[in-house]
């Protein structure tokens, strides 16, 4: 989680740093948009270069490291979402095995000690029928 506060932050700062570059090219427009005053127009062009100067544009560098960034963040939810699906099933997400039991405890049939707690395992026999009921209700039965 904490790589994705990280990667959340960044972004919402390039995101609010883009704005505010955004705001000043519509000011920008807007000063020189039906005037003829060499000065507007001199002044709007000079505030241009400090934008550019103070590398407020993205540049397609930046724009080649947020898609990949994007990328990463999109692989790493899907595989998030796959593990806890398989985590809630009971599977270890280490070895493959279905070895994780309803009830909480780690691996029964297993002495891997990096396997996943599965809490949720809903193919068991020995599940409260409301649960099974409840759990069928809301994901559909398995």
């Amino acid at each position: 989680s904490g790589q994705i506060a990280t990667l959340a932050s960044n972004t919402v700062t390039n995101i609010n740093s883009l704005q505010n570059t955004i705001t000043a090219v519509n000011a920008l427009v807007a000063g020189v948009t039906n005037t003829a005053s060499q000065a507007a127009q001199t002044a709007a062009l000079q505030q241009l270069d400090q934008l550019t100067a103070s590398n407020s544009f993205p540049t397609q560098t930046n724009m080649a490291q947020a898609s990949q960034q994007a990328s990463t963040i999109s692989s790493t939810m899907q595989q998030l979402v796959t593990n806890t699906v398989q985590s809630w099933e009971g599977m270890d997400n280490n070895t493959g095995a279905q070895d994780l039991s309803w009830d909480g405890t780690v691996a029964p049939n297993s002495t891997d000690s990096h396997t996943t707690v599965g809490w949720c395992n809903a193919t068991p026999t020995s599940i409260d029928p409301k649960t099974q009921q409840m759990w069928e209700t809301v994901w559909g039965k398995q």
